[in-house]
């Protein structure tokens, strides 16, 4: 039995990157996603918008321009990771695994 992949086409200005972490992000405040007990602290890396993502952590800059739900909750906060650096720490090397095998899942 195979895994079906669903495509996603975003037609809004936000980046499909954004749309998703925003979506994440709902769905473990609803406890939907993970095991996540009340007062853990949650570190999501991110391989894009690192120009926003201090803006981001401090709560200053909602994910999704104008949508007042779309603030980094409290416990959570946002760093950067990047495959294209993957020889840099083992975070990177991580990151560009993910990437690999997402490449290989889209392409099915």
């Amino acid at each position: 039995m195979g895994t079906m992949v669903k495509k996603f086409i975003n037609k809004t200005e936000v980046s499909s990157e954004i749309l998703a972490l925003n979506d994440l992000l709902h769905e473990i405040e609803k406890g939907k996603v993970g095991y996540i007990i009340d007062g853990d602290n949650i570190l999501i890396f991110i391989d894009h918008n690192l120009g926003k993502l201090n803006q981001f952590n401090d709560r200053v800059l909602p994910l999704i321009p104008g949508d007042e739900t779309s603030y980094l909750p409290q416990k959570v906060t946002l760093a950067y990771a990047s495959s294209d650096a993957k020889h840099n720490s083992e975070i990177n090397e991580i990151m560009a695994e993910c990437d690999r095998i997402a490449t290989l899942v889209l392409n099915k």
